[in-house]
């Protein structure tokens, strides 16, 4: 690995302190990003950092409608979901996309247990038995 001066190291840290990202700095000074990612690392910088990837489509607003909509027990599916945010809103939001809200609202999916339904003569049993305690 070659040593470079003094003078890129000081510029380097200079636009590092100024926020401009590794591609821009590593343009400007004439080395590689990695360069400037090591000094940025060895001079204890945040950097910059974009979240990346495509933007959520969905609003704040609407994740709050889909939450609502479950804890209600409105709703209980994400087809179902989906179709009542499109009546809401007027904007197609795939099913995929209201289970990744799920999934962040810290819903689980389960099927729920069935209890069995009391016979009428338990009831009878249970109503004497109340009554008597």
């Amino acid at each position: 690995m070659r040593a470079i001066s003094t003078d890129k190291v000081n510029s380097i840290s200079s636009l590092l302190r100024s926020k401009k990202s590794n591609s821009k700095i590593a343009k400007q000074v004439g080395v590689s990003r990695t360069t400037v990612q090591k000094y940025r690392s060895s001079l204890k910088m945040s950097g910059n950092v974009d979240e990346g990837g495509r933007p959520s489509l969905i609003s704040q607003r609407m994740v709050s409608y889909i939450r609502r909509l479950v804890t209600l027990g409105r709703k209980n599916n994400a087809v179902k979901i989906q179709k009542a945010v499109k009546e809401e809103f007027g904007m197609s939001v795939s099913d995929s996309t209201v289970r990744r809200v799920f999934k962040k609202a810290g819903y689980i999916a389960f099927v729920k247990p069935q209890k069995p339904l009391l016979q009428t003569q338990n009831i009878i049993k249970r109503l004497q038995w109340a009554k008597s305690h």
